[in-house]
């Protein structure tokens, strides 16, 4: 199956954050889009956000947009979702909006 397509925002370290695109055609494949975005540090309560708009992904820190943008047209459409890894990073919620 192709449960893990679609793209995400990796917070690589506490200033810096990546996007990136999923391919799972059996095995998985990560593929950066572009260079890594900084952010300021967030805090507990902080958000962390990607939005996509057609084929336009916008970074985004306490909703506002960093201004950190990524084009890519492989996924036209799908669901919002979240997915945690083996890294030791604590989410205590999750939220998918209409942009």
């Amino acid at each position: 199956t192709t449960d893990a397509d679609g793209y995400f925002a990796y917070p690589s370290s506490a200033t810096s954050v990546t996007i990136y695109r999923c391919d799972d055609t059996g095995s998985v494949a990560f593929t950066a889009l572009g260079a890594d975005v900084t952010i300021t540090a967030l805090t507990a309560g902080e958000t962390l956000g990607l939005g996509i708009v057609g084929t336009t992904l916008t970074l985004y820190t306490n909703g506002v947009s960093t201004g950190a943008t990524r084009t890519d047209a492989t996924y036209s459409t799908g669901q919002p979702g979240i997915y945690c890894g083996n890294n030791v990073r604590l989410w205590n919620a999750f939220s998918a909006n209409d942009l």
